[in-house]
Protein backbone atom coordinates (compact mmCIF):
# COMPACT_ATOMS: atom_id res chain seq x y z
CA UNK A 1 0.00 0.00 0.00
CA UNK A 2 1.48 3.66 -1.02
CA UNK A 3 0.50 5.23 2.16
CA UNK A 4 2.07 2.56 4.20
CA UNK A 5 5.07 3.05 2.28
CA UNK A 6 5.02 7.00 2.66
CA UNK A 7 5.16 6.68 5.62
CA UNK A 8 7.95 3.82 6.54
CA UNK A 9 9.93 7.05 4.97
CA UNK A 10 9.51 9.07 7.77
CA UNK A 11 6.71 11.66 6.39
CA UNK A 12 4.38 12.24 9.53
CA UNK A 13 1.03 11.88 9.46
CA UNK A 14 -0.97 14.93 10.05
CA UNK A 15 -3.01 14.40 13.38
CA UNK A 16 -4.88 17.94 13.26
CA UNK A 17 -5.57 19.94 10.84
CA UNK A 18 -6.79 23.91 11.90
CA UNK A 19 -8.28 26.08 9.49
CA UNK A 20 -8.35 30.03 10.70
CA UNK A 21 -10.79 32.09 8.66
CA UNK A 22 -10.67 35.62 10.06
CA UNK A 23 -10.75 34.03 13.84
CA UNK A 24 -13.39 31.31 13.38
CA UNK A 25 -10.86 28.46 13.45
CA UNK A 26 -12.49 24.48 12.07
CA UNK A 27 -10.46 21.87 13.72
CA UNK A 28 -10.77 17.88 12.63
CA UNK A 29 -8.47 14.88 12.49
CA UNK A 30 -8.09 14.26 9.28
CA UNK A 31 -8.11 10.71 7.52
CA UNK A 32 -4.91 9.52 6.16
CA UNK A 33 -3.31 12.37 5.52
CA UNK A 34 0.26 13.83 4.76
CA UNK A 35 2.80 16.37 3.58
CA UNK A 36 5.39 14.77 2.16
CA UNK A 37 8.29 16.06 0.25
CA UNK A 38 7.95 16.03 -3.38
CA UNK A 39 11.30 14.49 -3.99
CA UNK A 40 10.30 11.33 -1.36
CA UNK A 41 6.38 11.50 -2.87
CA UNK A 42 7.99 11.22 -7.17
CA UNK A 43 10.19 8.69 -6.33
CA UNK A 44 7.65 6.23 -4.51
CA UNK A 45 4.97 7.33 -7.13
CA UNK A 46 7.75 6.26 -9.49
CA UNK A 47 8.42 2.74 -7.78
CA UNK A 48 4.95 1.68 -8.03
CA UNK A 49 4.39 2.44 -11.33
CA UNK A 50 7.58 0.53 -12.63
CA UNK A 51 6.35 -2.50 -9.88
CA UNK A 52 2.77 -2.49 -12.03
CA UNK A 53 4.34 -2.45 -15.28
CA UNK A 54 5.00 0.97 -16.53
CA UNK A 55 7.97 2.05 -18.33
CA UNK A 56 8.36 5.29 -16.58
CA UNK A 57 10.43 8.38 -18.64
CA UNK A 58 11.74 11.35 -16.52
CA UNK A 59 12.18 14.40 -18.51
CA UNK A 60 10.45 13.86 -21.53
CA UNK A 61 9.01 16.04 -23.92
CA UNK A 62 5.63 15.19 -25.64
CA UNK A 63 5.96 16.39 -29.65
CA UNK A 64 3.47 15.01 -31.07
CA UNK A 65 0.05 12.25 -30.68
CA UNK A 66 0.03 9.22 -32.63
CA UNK A 67 -3.38 8.76 -34.06
CA UNK A 68 -5.39 6.02 -35.23
CA UNK A 69 -8.39 8.41 -37.21
CA UNK A 70 -9.41 10.75 -34.33
CA UNK A 71 -8.11 8.33 -31.69
CA UNK A 72 -4.67 9.07 -30.12
CA UNK A 73 -3.00 5.82 -29.45
CA UNK A 74 0.64 6.90 -28.40
CA UNK A 75 3.12 9.98 -28.38
CA UNK A 76 5.95 10.71 -29.99
CA UNK A 77 8.57 12.86 -27.44
CA UNK A 78 12.16 13.47 -26.34
CA UNK A 79 13.37 11.67 -23.43
CA UNK A 80 16.72 12.23 -22.52
CA UNK A 81 17.60 13.78 -26.16
CA UNK A 82 16.45 10.32 -27.43
CA UNK A 83 13.55 9.81 -29.14
CA UNK A 84 10.98 7.80 -28.03
CA UNK A 85 7.59 6.35 -29.24
CA UNK A 86 5.21 5.24 -27.38
CA UNK A 87 2.18 3.36 -28.22
CA UNK A 88 -0.94 2.67 -25.32
CA UNK A 89 -4.71 1.89 -25.07
CA UNK A 90 -5.06 4.84 -22.89
CA UNK A 91 -3.06 8.27 -23.04
CA UNK A 92 -3.67 10.53 -20.34
CA UNK A 93 -2.26 14.05 -20.32
CA UNK A 94 -1.01 14.26 -16.18
CA UNK A 95 1.51 17.35 -17.25
CA UNK A 96 0.07 19.94 -15.81
CA UNK A 97 -2.17 22.99 -16.79
CA UNK A 98 -0.17 23.87 -20.08
CA UNK A 99 -0.64 19.78 -20.61
CA UNK A 100 1.45 19.52 -24.21
CA UNK A 101 -0.87 16.19 -24.48
CA UNK A 102 -3.59 18.57 -24.58
CA UNK A 103 -2.56 21.36 -26.56
CA UNK A 104 -1.43 18.54 -29.12
CA UNK A 105 -4.72 16.94 -28.45
CA UNK A 106 -6.96 20.18 -29.50
CA UNK A 107 -8.64 19.88 -26.01
CA UNK A 108 -10.87 22.71 -25.10
CA UNK A 109 -9.96 24.99 -21.83
CA UNK A 110 -13.25 24.80 -20.15
CA UNK A 111 -12.14 27.09 -17.07
CA UNK A 112 -9.17 29.34 -17.11
CA UNK A 113 -9.16 31.78 -14.43
CA UNK A 114 -5.87 32.80 -14.88
CA UNK A 115 -2.89 33.27 -11.92
CA UNK A 116 -5.19 34.33 -8.93
CA UNK A 117 -2.24 34.09 -6.73
CA UNK A 118 1.45 33.87 -6.03
CA UNK A 119 3.06 31.07 -3.26
CA UNK A 120 6.28 31.69 -1.51
CA UNK A 121 7.55 28.61 1.08
CA UNK A 122 10.62 27.81 2.46
CA UNK A 123 11.42 24.65 5.21
CA UNK A 124 11.89 25.35 8.90
CA UNK A 125 13.30 22.99 11.73
CA UNK A 126 12.39 23.24 15.47
CA UNK A 127 8.69 23.89 14.88
CA UNK A 128 6.29 22.46 17.05
CA UNK A 129 4.50 19.91 15.58
CA UNK A 130 1.04 20.51 15.77
CA UNK A 131 -0.34 19.54 12.48
CA UNK A 132 -1.56 21.41 9.54
CA UNK A 133 -2.66 24.84 10.74
CA UNK A 134 -3.92 27.59 8.09
CA UNK A 135 -4.44 31.02 8.54
CA UNK A 136 -6.40 32.99 5.93
CA UNK A 137 -6.73 36.61 6.29
CA UNK A 138 -8.60 38.64 3.97
CA UNK A 139 -7.12 37.39 0.69
CA UNK A 140 -3.82 36.19 2.10
CA UNK A 141 -2.86 32.73 3.33
CA UNK A 142 -0.15 30.89 5.37
CA UNK A 143 0.08 27.61 6.38
CA UNK A 144 2.34 25.25 7.97
CA UNK A 145 2.94 21.63 8.03
CA UNK A 146 5.08 18.78 8.81
CA UNK A 147 7.12 16.92 6.56
CA UNK A 148 9.74 15.13 6.51
CA UNK A 149 13.38 14.80 8.30
CA UNK A 150 11.19 17.12 11.31
CA UNK A 151 11.03 19.98 8.66
CA UNK A 152 8.10 22.63 9.04
CA UNK A 153 6.78 23.61 5.30
CA UNK A 154 5.76 27.24 5.83
CA UNK A 155 4.06 29.11 2.99
CA UNK A 156 2.57 32.21 2.06
CA UNK A 157 0.02 32.52 -0.26
CA UNK A 158 -0.72 36.45 -1.67
CA UNK A 159 -3.03 38.04 -4.01
CA UNK A 160 -0.90 38.08 -8.27
CA UNK A 161 -0.93 42.24 -7.74
CA UNK A 162 1.39 42.27 -5.06
CA UNK A 163 4.53 42.07 -5.45
CA UNK A 164 6.37 39.09 -4.27
CA UNK A 165 7.89 39.10 -0.98
CA UNK A 166 11.76 37.97 -0.30
CA UNK A 167 11.65 33.79 0.11
CA UNK A 168 13.19 30.52 -0.94
CA UNK A 169 14.26 31.33 -5.13
CA UNK A 170 15.78 34.55 -3.97
CA UNK A 171 19.53 33.86 -4.37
Amino acid sequence: HLLERLLATGCPPLRQVTLDFEGRRLRGCPFATVAPRRAVLDELLWEAAREAGADVHDRTGVRELLRDGDRVIGVRATSGGRELTARAQLVVGADGCRSAVARHAGADVLDDRGVLARTTYDYWSGCADSGLRVRFRGRRAVSEWPTHDGLTVAALVFPIDEPRPPGRDDD
